[in-house]
């Protein structure tokens, strides 16, 4: 049952309920008027609280129609692919030959050892520039920037307070 089918179900069965719902109100009224003795006004009333009556089981056949008929409140649908296989006609065969020429090349990879280079071992203590006229301890992020030609180095700090250099204001080397 697809979706369109079972809206135009649910729309028939609405109408159907809703028309059956307005002849038992219609029958109920002639049968009140036709049985009692009623004024005028009595039989406005029971005309009213008929169609009051009709309008409340309108409204709950429409709010309620998906649990009165029972349906389920959604559809899934599956689409099933099917694959045709369509025979095409040859118009001519062709047989085609190639050759192929296989060149299978050999990398051949050799380990030379490298002769490890000795790590550079910082033997002074302090490391002066004579371009900024400055001094550092060795273990300052300025010193490893000072330009070889500028470089000095000295193991105590006498030779840098002498020549009039400035001590450098990070690692402070003239507290040492």
């Amino acid at each position: 049952m697809n979706k369109q089918n079972s809206k135009t179900i649910m729309n028939t069965f609405s109408k159907i309920s809703l028309f059956s719902i307005a002849v038992a109100c219609m029958l109920f009224f002639l049968a009140i008027l036709v049985l009692f003795e009623l004024t005028a006004t009595q039989k406005l009333i029971a005309g009213l609280d008929l169609l009051i009556l009709y309008l409340i089981l309108a409204v709950l056949v429409s709010a309620f129609r998906r649990y009165i008929f029972n349906l389920p409140t959604s559809i899934e649908f599956v689409e099933k692919v099917v694959e045709k296989i369509v025979p095409r006609e040859v118009i001519k065969e062709v047989e085609v030959i190639k050759e192929v020429e296989v060149i299978k090349e050999v990398e051949v990879i050799r380990k030379v050892p490298v002769k490890e280079e000795p790590k550079k071992v910082r033997k002074y203590k302090y490391y002066g520039s004579t371009q900024a006229n400055t001094y550092h301890l060795e273990k300052c992020r300025f010193s490893g920037m000072i330009k070889p030609e500028f470089l000095v180095l000295k193991n105590k700090s006498d030779y840098f307070k002498d020549n009039k250099f400035h001590a450098c204001k990070n690692c402070k080397p003239n507290r040492n």
